[in-house]
């Protein structure tokens, strides 16, 4: 029985629609998150969209807090303001603030947030650097 060409354009086509619908859910998110960080004065907010160097990452976030408090109080606010996103048994543990570096995993956003000198130490911007630095048009990340 012969293929359907049209029926294989359509396939590619949904397939496609899907794709660019799950792009703009996954950036969408992200603006979410930089919106709630640069509300909470995180400094240096930086995004990076790794879909391009890897098809398994998203957008990787990545800020700095000023210190022990505001690492745990953006934490324990990022978990009630993104439950309904957080994926069931994302727990972050005590060993986790004392190290000064907390990830946040959303699967298609991963937000990393530091204390100064883990943030210049890991220098996670030079790892990832050839993942595309997404700008948002409100203001300068």
């Amino acid at each position: 029985m012969p293929r359907n060409p049209e029926s294989q354009k359509q396939k590619e086509a949904n397939a496609i629609d899907q794709q660019s619908a799950a792009l703009a859910a996954r950036r969408k998110l992200a603006m979410e998150i930089i919106d709630f960080l640069d509300e909470k004065k995180v400094m240096d907010l930086l995004a990076i969209d790794l879909e391009g160097v890897n098809p398994y990452f998203g957008i990787f976030l990545i800020g700095t807090a000023g210190s022990q408090v505001q690492l745990k109080s953006l934490v324990r606010e990022f978990s009630r303001r993104f439950a309904e996103q957080i994926p069931r048994g994302m727990n972050v543990r005590p060993a986790d603030f004392a190290s000064g570096w907390v990830i946040l995993d959303l699967i298609d956003v991963v937000v990393h947030l530091f204390l100064p000198e883990q943030r210049e130490f890991y220098n996670l911007e030079r790892l990832w650097g050839d993942g595309k630095t997404l700008r948002d048009e409100r203001r300068r990340l």
